[in-house]
């Protein structure tokens, strides 16, 4: 239930302060995000604009900041946790960590349908994981045309995103 994912997703923020020493992660704006007790409504549906906008760039920031966690050194320990599913179960970890704030930030605010470039970048220093796979399955890339390369990375049981891609893209732009 969400109740279950907000409570790992609080505990995961005071574990990224630990793993990281970064008080970041605590701040009453993101205590507030997850525990649904901003200033603002977070249900979309019966929110002002400026509730939307508010909530919605604390959203953005906060996977911001896991992305400057999870894309510190690429080949730190944090994105080698993610190589495999069974690596992201084990231990209290930065990635697994994000991963619970950035599951709860999916079901309770659905970044993925109105945040996908964050989201995106979010997930991009774990670009050859499956994490990254199954993140780009949620968003409509359709929708974002500079991020059209990466569709047939979307498919199930598609290989991941080799660095070369990126870099490729990155040189054409």
């Amino acid at each position: 239930p969400l109740t279950t994912l907000r409570e790992n997703a609080l505990s995961s923020l005071n574990q990224l302060t630990r793993v990281t020493g970064s008080d970041a992660f605590v701040s009453k704006d993101y205590i507030g995000l997850l525990m649904g007790k901003t200033s603002v409504s977070w249900e979309r549906r019966v929110s002002s604009k400026s509730d939307v906008v508010q909530r919605d760039k604390l959203c953005e920031r906060l996977l911001g900041l896991l992305c400057s966690v999870w894309g510190e050194d690429e080949n730190s320990d944090v994105i080698n946790q993610a190589r495999t599913v069974s690596d992201i179960s084990g231990g209290v970890t930065a990635f697994a960590a994000g991963l619970h704030v950035m599951e709860y930030l999916l079901r309770l605010y659905s970044v993925h349908l109105h945040l996908p470039q964050a989201l995106v970048l979010c997930v991009l220093p774990a670009h050859e994981t499956p994490l990254f796979n199954r993140v780009l399955q949620l968003i409509d890339l359709a929708e974002m045309p500079s991020y059209i390369f990466l569709r047939p990375f979307a498919a199930p049981g598609a290989e991941t995103l080799p660095r070369g891609t990126i870099a490729k893209k990155a040189a054409g732009d």
